[in-house]
């Protein structure tokens, strides 16, 4: 039986996109529909943990590196391009949070705002990875030219 004041050590735990820092070890598994249409649900998409290096303003056609990072975050993100996020354009019901800040990224650059991570364990140790916002104002990876929802674990 709990009691108050008793703690439980998690080993796993599931991390909101949001919520997500520079410098954090996490595992990225393919989750949704499109990834049971693929038959990838569950699956590793780096093949082992991740280390997140942070956010980046990356052209459609340009794989992201390491020198594609500008931000800490997403919130770091919002604060140094305030004056696009408050235009007219951006501030009304445009399809949530989301649509805001893809629509933010492609005023801005050209391109797409993507967190950038490097491959910390398994085959493609060293490679670097990202994820983006699609065109359905949804966060998801890059899966054999397709792209598939996915969950973020610690």
């Amino acid at each position: 039986m709990l009691k108050f004041n008793t703690y439980i050590q998690l080993d796993e735990a599931k991390v909101n996109v949001a919520k997500l820092r520079p410098g954090m070890t996490v595992n990225i598994t393919h989750y949704g529909r499109s990834a049971k249409m693929y038959k990838v649900d569950g699956d590793n998409v780096f093949g082992g943990k991740v280390k997140v290096l942070g956010v980046g303003v990356v052209p459609r056609s340009k794989e992201p590196t390491k020198k594609d990072v500008q931000y800490k975050d997403v919130k770091d993100f919002r604060m140094k391009n305030k004056e696009v996020l408050n235009k007219p354009d951006y501030s009304g019901s445009g399809g949530g949070a989301n649509a805001k800040l893809r629509k933010a990224a492609g005023q801005i650059n050209k391109g797409r705002l993507v967190w950038i991570f490097e491959v910390i364990e398994g085959k493609k140790k060293g490679q670097i990875g990202y994820c983006y916002i699609s065109a359905d104002d949804r966060w998801e990876v890059p899966y054999s030219n397709k792209s598939t929802e996915f969950k973020v674990e610690s």
